[in-house]
């Protein structure tokens, strides 16, 4: 199975929260059918946090998260864990010329790296990968 999407963590939580799915959650899920997506490492650190957050403010319970964490561990997604020097030149290199946060670079120079669209719900993301010819996944 070989990778088709880069997803970023706005839309991985979508999937959780019956006020934030869409129809691009949506399809970005129902891609998983038909190849792997992949993430940056960064991205579990960040489902964690928001699943955290949705804990503190009891939008989910603990089991909640739980069953969430392991329903995406069956999902086909390769988290990328490479790091290097040259890596963080370019995050940071995307992250200065689109006023990014470094994390939200790390989607975004994954996207460009690997040449494959990103799904995003982030519109400052979206608007970068748009400026970097990174194609975006659509509903």
């Amino acid at each position: 199975m070989s990778a088709i999407i880069v997803i970023d963590c706005s839309i991985t939580m979508s999937w959780l929260f019956e006020d934030e799915k869409n129809k691009l959650g949506e399809h970005a899920q129902s891609s998983l059918v038909e190849g792997q997506a992949i993430v940056p490492s960064i991205w579990s650190w960040e489902v964690v946090n928001a699943l955290l957050v949705a804990e503190r403010r009891r939008r989910i319970s603990r089991e909640d998260s739980n069953r969430f964490l392991r329903q995406l561990d069956v999902l086909p997604f390769v988290i990328m864990g490479d790091s290097n020097l040259q890596l963080s030149l370019n995050v940071i290199n995307i992250a200065r010329t689109c006023n990014l946060s470094g994390y939200d670079a790390c989607y975004l120079e994954l996207a460009h790296r690997q040449k494959l669209p990103l799904a995003t719900l982030d519109n400052d993301l979206a608007k970068a990968a748009k400026k970097l010819g990174v194609a975006l996944l659509s509903a």
